[in-house]
């Protein structure tokens, strides 16, 4: 299909105008003259059951049903699938896969959610042109490896559906109108030729952002150089930016399972299990609405919700939007809230943290939540670490990030990491990583451990961040658990 490049939602053929107005819209120099997508009162369905037989990744007919009329309720509450599909459209399916974490985990889009979709779709409308499911993964490697941990893969050359990695894909550079942080994006051509695009999101909470729904969901169109910039403080603003270029025709969120406390968690207490909801709309801002609802928030605390509610660039008012299915009051629950602080969390863990950006700290405090899920022995993702080894050769872990980390002036006889150049002057007290996430947005790049006793360092993994194609967040000091691990088979092989 011929598109011009300025073309900054997703084109699709269509006779019906109306349908073709609500959801094609062009760059324009002004955000002021861009039709908006936004409607008054937009729909959002709610489902739930109250069991879900089966799991995310290991499931048989009668649980791939149950989800599969969960999710057909769902998108006929929204208007039926054929208000989004017609005959010869091509489809593109957007998850969230983080990386190569089973589903069960809580993080990554449920298999059973992804397969009655697909059936939906084909079973519908079986003169669909094409279906395909594509994404990128944050963590560090291939998506293509990430399909394959995850199970989609199997599930995608089952049902015939195209697989499409992003980080092997054809960009086309997308105007952003009104774009604050980002004024052209790189966008997955595979994507900007089919006629409809639908986003699959889980329903989880973030450190960042304080939930991951729709919106945030698109970080995932970028290549891994563009997650890489803004993705700080000022990320809300980033996805934001994204929406404006390009928005899904319809949003389906996956609820079977959630994830409370992060977005990605090595510990099994942050897995809900039996939230059982999925959740169905056009209108992105407003299904991320009523999905912070459920998960306890206010949809004003979330940035991103009140930034774009505030540009109509959607509906963020649970006044303002019509709820069908499940009222919002039978199914929210108080999602546990991602961690600002760590101090306190573990009494092995010891953190001076002073003048750190909020990409080390919370980068920080992802890898504290994912060590002590370990030190409990409530590990997921890593190995669970036995606390009285633990003990017996370090004492305890401390960490030091900031310009004015309030540091004891003894030394420290424990496993010390030191987090960013903000730190640099604390460096021969332990592990020092190095880089900055205020100035580059790839805070570390090389793991180097200082002898205190000779004071030589050595260059332990010398691999930067973009050569992986991953996400720095992850490969920091989310792999805390597996840096202690490997310290600790380290002082063991010196001790003997």
């Amino acid at each position: 299909m011929e598109f011009p490049l300025e073309l900054t939602g997703i084109k699709r053929r269509c006779d019906d105008s109306e349908h073709a107005r609500q959801h094609v819209y062009y760059a324009t120099e002004n955000a002021e003259d861009v039709v908006k997508m936004s409607k008054d009162n937009p729909v959002v369905s709610i489902v739930h059951r109250d069991i879900v037989p089966g799991t995310p990744g290991e499931y048989d007919q009668n649980s791939l049903n149950v989800v599969q009329g969960m999710v057909k309720e769902a998108i006929d509450l929204a208007g039926g699938i054929e208000k989004f599909v017609k005959p010869g459209n091509s489809v593109f399916l957007k998850p969230n896969v983080v990386g190569a974490i089973p589903p069960e985990f809580g993080c990554t889009t449920d298999l059973r959610v992804l397969e009655g979709l697909c059936n939906i779709i084909l079973d519908t409308v079986p003169s669909v042109s094409g279906l395909t499911i594509g994404e990128s993964c944050a963590s560090p490697g291939k998506a293509k490896v990430a399909f394959e941990s995850t199970g989609i893969s199997r599930m995608c050359k089952r049902l015939g559906v195209k697989e499409c990695y992003f980080d092997d894909v054809e960009r086309v550079p997308v105007n952003v109108p009104g774009g604050v942080i980002k004024k052209t994006l790189l966008l997955p051509k595979p994507l900007l030729d089919a006629d409809v695009y639908i986003g699959v999101p889980k329903l989880k909470c973030h450190p960042f952002e304080s939930v991951t729904l729709c919106l945030k969901n698109q970080h995932g169109l970028l290549s891994h150089s563009e997650m890489l910039g803004h993705h700080r403080d000022d990320g809300h603003q980033k996805f934001v930016d994204i929406y404006r270029a390009i928005r899904p025709h319809l949003n389906l969120v996956d609820g079977i399972y959630a994830m409370q406390g992060t977005n990605v968690s090595n510990d099994r207490n942050h897995i809900i299990t039996d939230m059982n909801v999925v959740l169905a709309g056009e209108d992105g801002v407003a299904v991320d609405a009523v999905g912070s609802a459920i998960m306890g928030y206010s949809p004003d605390e979330i940035p991103t919700t009140r930034l774009a509610s505030m540009l109509k660039l959607g509906v963020g008012d649970l006044r303002n939007i019509t709820v069908k299915g499940a009222p919002i009051e039978t199914v929210t629950r108080r999602f546990q809230r991602p961690l600002f602080f760590c101090d306190g969390l573990d009494p092995d863990i010891r953190t001076y943290i002073g003048g750190a950006c909020i990409g080390c700290k919370v980068t920080i405090i992802q890898g504290c939540v994912n060590l002590h899920g370990a030190l409990e022995g409530r590990a997921t993702f890593t190995p669970q670490i036995r606390r009285e080894a633990f003990r017996r050769l370090f004492g305890h872990l401390t960490i030091i990030s900031g310009v004015t980390a309030p540091v004891p002036e003894e030394p420290d006889s424990g496993l010390v990491i030191v987090v960013g150049n903000c730190a640099k002057e604390h460096k021969d007290k332990g592990i020092f990583l190095p880089g900055c996430w205020a100035a580059s947005g790839e805070p570390i790049l090389d793991l180097q451990i200082v002898d205190n006793a000779t004071g030589r360092e050595k260059i332990i993994e010398g691999t930067k961040i973009s050569e992986l194609g991953g996400s720095p967040y992850i490969w920091d000091l989310d792999n805390l658990p597996l840096m202690v691990i490997s310290e600790m088979e380290k002082k063991l092989r010196e001790d003997l």
